[in-house]
């Protein structure tokens, strides 16, 4: 998944919540979940690419899925489950 679609999934899922926020919390929030999903994704990249076992890779790699799934939890929990 690239920037562009992760970038989707965070705006369809907190579109409508935008009315319940000053624009400057939700465009803050945008950023900050985007950041976080960058970052791990990059983490991702690294892995793949660094040469290490892959038995490394696995648990690293599943590592920053589960700190994705919990940050989605979180979301959906405070926010709701979206569109």
């Amino acid at each position: 998944m690239n920037r562009e679609e992760r970038c989707k999934i965070i705006d369809d899922l907190m579109d409508e919540h935008r009315g319940n926020m000053e624009p400057e919390q939700y465009g803050r929030l945008i950023d900050e979940l985007t950041e976080v999903s960058d970052t791990a994704a990059a983490r991702k990249q690294a892995l793949r690419g660094d040469g290490a076992t892959l038995d490394v890779n696995t648990i690293e790699l599943r590592g920053i899925e589960r700190e994705e799934s919990l940050m989605w939890c979180a979301i959906k929990e405070k926010y709701g489950e979206g569109r």
